[in-house]
């Protein structure tokens, strides 16, 4: 019970950050700062990029972790 809890705020963290991040990266695009330059954007690209995957696999572990859970409760 105690590491599904550790997962469960691990998640909520991370979906917070990402949310965050977002919100700033979305602010500095509205104000043209990283849109001056390709370098920019491609930096705003990966770590959207990569904010995105760690969230989708953290929640791809927890769904499978959550059905081996209730599986094994079934049987």
């Amino acid at each position: 019970m105690k590491n599904n809890l550790f997962d469960v705020v691990g998640m909520v963290l991370m979906l917070g950050i990402t949310v965050l991040m977002e919100i700033y990266f979305s602010a500095l695009f509205r104000l043209n700062v990283l849109m001056d330059n390709y370098i920019g954007v491609t930096i705003f690209g990966c770590i959207l990029v990569l904010l995105t995957a760690a969230v989708f696999s953290q929640v791809k572990y927890l769904l499978g972790k959550f059905r081996n859970a209730t599986h094994k409760q079934q049987v």
